[in-house]
């Protein structure tokens, strides 16, 4: 027969090692984010955004999101040219953005 203590240490450690195995949850930026035409909202954390502009030689982006958007030419969230756009910032330009990833 098991000791209680032994049973009650065993059970402790079981629900701590299942708390430390479980996923985080996603963390997601609260607001919106805009180029052009597309509206992403609330978008998740860590996940990179296809962008699809307009065929103007003008673009608008707009960051309402309370977290910085780091917008890319390529369409993976590489470069060649990543800008940061902090929370609240917004703009105009001639630059096409392939896609946007939240951190």
């Amino acid at each position: 027969m098991r000791h209680p203590r032994t049973a009650a240490v065993g059970v402790a450690l079981g629900a701590t090692l299942l708390g430390l195995t479980t996923a985080p949850a996603a963390s997601a930026a609260q607001g919106t984010f805009s180029y052009d035409q597309q509206v992403i909202t609330n978008p998740v954390d860590g996940t990179c955004y296809r962008l699809f502009g307009s065929s103007s030689s003008w673009h608008t982006v707009a960051n309402r999101t309370d977290t910085t958007a780091y917008v890319s030419t390529g369409s993976s969230c590489g470069g060649p040219q990543v800008v940061q756009l902090a929370p609240g910032m917004s703009g105009v330009n001639s630059t096409a953005y392939g896609s946007v990833m939240f951190r």
